[in-house]
Parts: structure tokens; sequence; C-alpha cells
């Protein structure tokens, strides 16, 4: 008979413990979070591919599904195929300086809301500088980025390029 009011208790009280929030690893996991999302973040932003490489996983998978109809289907998988997406896709930037408007982490994500200035140099070899709404999106995995989402307003961009051609051909 004690047995049985024994293994009551000891069931109730596994019940309580499974019931708790695994709050722990969440904040744990969150605060790794932030630190390679950032640290791969301005890496990105400062179009430094040498730092940016290492803080990749090796299935890592970069995908801008707004810009598809601008710049075709593109979705980079693998290290070495999203690197070299990123050193020859963004080899005509001069710079990349985002004003952030909005960061969180949750989990195993990282969320970069932005207004973000390029500048490129058009076919008259001057500056061109565009300033357009982007979300980057960063899913981490095994302390690397896994996954890279980008999300932006090009309909801005493309009013500033028209504009930028239209004075370039003007002068």
């Amino acid at each position: 008979m004690k047995i049985v009011p024994a293994f009551i208790v000891l069931m109730i009280a596994a019940a309580v413990v499974m019931a708790q929030p695994p709050q722990n690893r969440f904040k744990e996991t969150t605060a790794a979070t932030e630190e390679v999302a950032t640290r791969y973040f301005y890496a990105y932003m400062a179009l430094d591919w040498n730092k940016l490489e290492p803080l990749m996983h090796a299935d890592i998978t970069f995908e801008d599904p707004t810009g598809t109809l601008l710049f075709g289907e593109n979705r980079p998988a693998g290290k070495s195929d999203v690197i070299g997406g990123f050193r020859t896709g963004l080899a005509a930037l001069t710079h990349m300086t985002p004003k952030i408007r909005r960061k969180f982490f949750s989990g195993t994500a990282g969320v970069f809301e932005m207004d973000l200035t390029f500048g490129f140099r058009n076919r008259q070899n001057q500056e061109v500088n565009i300033t357009m709404p982007l979300v980057v999106v960063l899913k981490v995995k095994d302390g690397k980025v896994i996954e890279h989402r980008d999300y932006g307003g090009y309909r801005d961009y493309v009013k500033q390029v028209a504009a930028a051609s239209k004075a370039a051909s003007a002068s």
C-alpha cells in the first residue's frame, strides 16, 4: 500500500517539473543567437566576407523573395554557394549603412529592421546611393547562421535607380 502513494507522488512531481517552461534553455539560446546573429549582421553590412564566412553554418541558405522579380530566382544553399554569391553578387557595392529601426532575438531567430543606405558606381563611374527599407531575418543553429532571409522594399530602390539614371543621362 505504501508503494502506490509514493508512486502517485512521484508521478505528480514529474508532471509539475515537465509542465514548467524551459526558460533557462530559452534564455541561453536567445543570448547565444543574439551574439552570433549580431556579429554576422554587422559583418554582412560591412561587406566583410572574411569575417562573415566563419559565422556561416555549412548548410546555410540565403533567399530574398522580395527581389525575385528584379534579380531572378536566386536561392544559394551551402556555405560555398552563399559566400560565393555574396562575393560576386555584391561586389559592385561600395558600402552598406543600416539605420536600425528595431531588432529583436527570440530562440534561434534574430530580426533586424532598418532603412539601408548602400552605394554603387553607375556606368558613368558616379557614386549612386540608394536608401530602402530592409528586414534581415537570421536563424542560428549550432552557433552559426543556417538561414539568411532579406526582405527589401524594392519599390523605393527602383524609383531611386531610375532617378539616378535620369540624372546621369542629363549630365
